[in-house]
């Protein structure tokens, strides 16, 4: 089986809604994963940040004003990617207040 991955994209992050926020959308059909490679932001007031995977929370963090975060591959294994979502599972990032989230996501998908 041929394991064949997209160019890396990379795209926006701008947030401000409590909640679940879709980053990266699954495919319809649900036939690849995603790869979470980068993702870098800062809050302009204090928040938990949720990553999840569907409904799988993948990782938390604890912001306060002004603070930001840069999580990418994992050090020492070059392309593999901090993340990685199932087949029919969104890239998912949940604000647990209404503030302003900004910055980026780097991500491709494997067939």
């Amino acid at each position: 089986m041929q394991d064949v991955h997209e160019k890396v994209e990379s795209i926006p992050v701008v947030l401000t809604t409590l909640g679940n926020n879709i980053i990266v959308p699954a495919s319809p059909t649900g036939e690849f994963y995603i790869y979470i490679h980068e993702i870098i932001g800062s809050a302009d007031a204090p928040v938990t940040l949720q990553i999840l995977a569907g409904s799988r929370v993948l990782a938390e963090f604890d912001l306060a004003a002004g603070q930001g975060i840069t999580e990418d591959d994992i050090p020492g294994h070059d392309g593999v990617p901090r993340f990685s979502c199932l087949p029919g599972e969104d890239f998912i990032i949940n604000l647990s207040a209404s503030v302003n989230f900004k910055g980026g996501c780097a991500h491709s998908r494997r067939y």
